[in-house]
């Protein structure tokens, strides 16, 4: 069985050199022993993001160019 916890509502914004998404709610649940976000196909599509690669992190946002390819950025860790 896998325990989760909802720590609440939160804004989230994708926001790259050239463009940006909106501001948009959504709720943040931690997993116990996960170290990588996961974001919902709703939240996805709410940020206006389409997935071009998902294994290597090649994403877009939607509308681009099926040209325009973007990389995801390496993760950051906060510990406290």
């Amino acid at each position: 069985m896998t325990s989760a916890y909802i720590l609440g509502e939160v804004l989230v914004q994708v926001v790259e050199e050239d463009k940006s998404s909106e501001w948009v709610k959504a709720r943040a649940v931690v997993v116990p022993g996960e170290y990588e976000v996961i974001l919902s196909d709703k939240l996805l599509d709410v940020l206006g993001i389409e997935i071009v690669k998902a294994g290597i992190g090649y994403w877009r946002f939607s509308g681009e160019s099926i040209n325009r390819v973007r990389k995801s950025v390496k993760p950051q860790f906060w510990i406290s």
